[in-house]
């Protein structure tokens, strides 16, 4: 009798083993699949230059699929200079062992100043690796002082050793965003911004247009997104006599426009 219960018990402490040893191989990421996007979300042909599926490997290769965190190994990404050029932008796990990385490539949009160099970042906030052939919008007016940065390399996220200056640039790529929301391309959006500028206390940002007229945002941590794009409609189809240099529009905390003429 003893015998028996001893067998049993070797019998489902093997079995339990096998499971494990089963389900740590079955489950272990061993494929990548990479999905290219442009910047309106469209699927594209794999490019030569982009990163491989090895690449993405190196981050995810013998992790558990249950347990591997998908921001994580986004984090990891974007901070890899391999991947300077492109943004992975969300990671879809297809069980038992894959995972699928969606990228889009990085698009310089704005350009400033920082420890007396001029430095190129794209809509995510990230440094390029390479001066851009298509007009920035130069923000260097925006912030305070002589500016110095914490990480200022290419490939990683700009970030200001000022956390005023940090909320600031966050309030200028979601101003770019929220106009990208409107169908302007990212590389267009230089043509219609000229420059921004924020008040002492970074409670009031301004936008001041290519054509001259202003958009005076209060508060613009607060639902910035929405209330720009309450506000560049009313630019856009307000004809020449929105877009005129004499014009400014208020763009209250609770959403209201109003326009005025100096």
């Amino acid at each position: 009798m003893k015998n028996k219960k001893f067998l049993i018990s070797i019998s489902v402490c093997v079995a339990l083993i096998l499971v494990v040893v089963l389900f740590t191989v079955l489950f272990s990421v061993s494929h990548c699949r990479l999905v290219f996007h442009n910047e309106d979300g469209e699927q594209i042909a794999t490019p030569t230059d982009g990163p491989t599926s090895n690449d993405v490997l190196h981050y995810a290769k013998g992790a558990n699929i249950f347990f591997m965190s998908k921001e994580d190994l986004l984090a990891s990404l974007n901070g890899d200079e391999k991947f300077a050029d492109w943004h992975a932008l969300s990671v879809v796990k297809s069980f038992p062992n894959v995972v699928e990385v969606h990228l889009v490539r990085r698009v310089a949009v704005c350009s400033l100043l920082v420890n007396s160099q001029v430095v190129y970042i794209d809509t995510f906030g990230y440094v390029m690796s390479e001066d851009p052939s298509t007009p920035t919008i130069d923000i260097t007016s925006a912030f305070s002082g002589n500016m110095s940065g914490i990480v200022c390399e290419a490939g990683k996220k700009l970030q200001f050793t000022s956390s005023s200056d940090n909320v600031r640039l966050s309030c200028i790529l979601e101003t770019v965003s929220a106009v990208w929301q409107l169908k302007y391309a990212f590389n267009d959006i230089a043509q219609l911004v000229d420059e921004f500028s924020f008040d002492s206390t970074a409670d009031s940002m301004t936008i001041v247009t290519s054509h001259g007229a202003k958009i005076v945002v209060a508060q613009p941590t607060y639902h910035l997104s929405v209330r720009l794009i309450k506000a560049f409609s009313v630019y856009q189809n307000g004809g020449t006599d929105m877009q005129s240099p004499e014009t400014v529009i208020q763009v209250t905390v609770k959403g209201e426009i109003y326009t005025d003429k100096k």
